[in-house]
């Protein structure tokens, strides 16, 4: 089966890579990048998925995804510092949630390092995955950015370690991010963990979201 995306004028055919077929039920959300944020909820609300999980958000990324659709549950998690603990912290959620096709959402030019690990990651655990990178029309006025094709093979070779080992390199990662893993700190004394829920009751609007912090899970 195809994955059909199309939010304002953004179009993109093409089948889950790995696992099963199915249709994607949930979003991954790579953060670092506030467009990123905007065009999740934009999908989500147009797409009605159930599931919408974001790992490493921005600063005010809580308040933006009050957004989305009624009934959405939203889980933020504030404890990745690069792309492999994206993953690491992320897919024992999915599997939680029973989730077996999931939409990875980035920008172009991080979109092959996601791919890379989620080669080795998700295919791991049998969960099938489609790329939908952030369209241009989100990022007015940025100049283009790149990465070298390094990076994405260092990573991927850090995420078939994991697989095969269960090491993250989380301490060395610490020391390469010393300012996101203060940020992640700070948000977990302000919110007691490291990750919270965000549900939109079918019957209240956005403005009305109670936020149920996450019990399980943190490490």
């Amino acid at each position: 089966s195809k994955a059909t995306v199309s939010v304002l004028n953004c179009t993109t055919d093409g089948p889950p890579m790995g696992g099963d077929a199915a249709p994607p039920t949930a979003v991954m959300l790579f953060g670092g990048e506030t467009e990123r944020e905007c065009f999740a909820v934009d999908f989500v609300t147009e797409h009605a998925l159930p599931y919408l999980f974001v790992s490493g958000p921005t600063a005010c990324a809580d308040t933006r995804l009050r957004g989305v659709p009624a009934g959405t549950q939203v889980s933020v998690d504030w404890r990745a510092l690069d792309t492999l603990s994206n993953f690491t912290t992320t897919v024992p959620k999915l599997r939680e949630h029973g989730v077996t096709s999931v939409y990875l959402l980035t920008n172009h030019y991080h979109m092959r390092r996601v791919l890379w690990c989620a080669a080795s990651i998700l295919r791991f655990y049998g969960i099938a995955y489609t790329p939908l990178p952030v369209p241009p029309h989100y990022e007015p006025g940025r100049r283009p950015r790149s990465e070298s094709w390094l990076r994405a093979a260092r990573d991927a070779l850090r995420a078939t370690l994991w697989c095969a080992t269960g090491w993250d390199g989380g301490a060395v990662a610490s020391l390469v991010h010393p300012n996101r893993a203060r940020m992640a700190e700070e948000r977990k004394d302000g919110y007691g963990e490291h990750s919270m829920h965000i549900t939109v009751p079918v019957h209240e609007g956005p403005e009305d979201v109670p936020l149920d912090r996450a019990s399980g899970g943190l490490q």
